[in-house]
């Protein structure tokens, strides 16, 4: 089990079959040459966020929350989310929205990302929330091809937390070596 975020670690499960590995998927390579575990004959791989996290305000995981723009899966590395929306380009916004995610207008809320740090910086998970509603035409699902929120807005963290995380290409290049 690789989980870098340190309070995974105390809801750890007293298992013989799990391995835990604090560390980031980029390592599942090393680890399985290491202990001599290749091949593979599958690999499951929990690539979510859990409940806790998302009802934890001050990680700023979650839209529902007033909290901090952190959504950092380990406390320990420096990029938060506040940082890319205060510091990125517009093109760079642009980049991680439309590249790590579906928002339809990517190039118009990174616009208007850009528009609102001018006059303030983004601090809070609310700030973005209602910056992002403000940005919706129409059909609030639609404008971020999101299921899984009546907001539209959980989408828009999900690609947040994603590119600070740097999920999308840690597990791609962790699973890449087993296709």
């Amino acid at each position: 089990m690789f989980d870098q975020d340190e309070e995974a670690w105390e809801n750890l499960l007293d298992d013989p079959r799990i391995i835990p590995v604090k560390a980031n998927f980029s390592f599942l390579q090393k680890f399985l040459r290491f202990h001599n575990l290749i091949p593979v004959t599958g690999i499951l791989a929990d690539l979510g966020v859990s409940s806790w996290q998302l009802n934890s305000a001050e990680r700023g995981f979650s839209y529902r929350f007033e909290g901090p723009l952190d959504m950092r899966m380990n406390t320990n590395d420096s990029l938060t989310a506040r940082d890319v929306l205060n510091t990125y380009s517009q093109e760079g916004l642009q980049h991680i929205l439309s590249e790590y995610g579906e928002v339809t207008n990517a190039k118009s809320l990174a616009n208007s990302i850009c528009e609102y740090r001018i006059n303030k910086e983004f601090e809070t998970t609310s700030e973005l929330k209602i910056l992002a509603e403000s940005q919706a035409r129409g059909n609030v699902f639609s404008y971020f091809c999101c299921f899984e929120s009546h907001f539209g807005v959980a989408s828009l963290c999900l690609r947040l937390r994603a590119f600070v995380s740097a999920r999308t290409q840690t597990v791609f290049l962790s699973f890449q070596a087993f296709w």
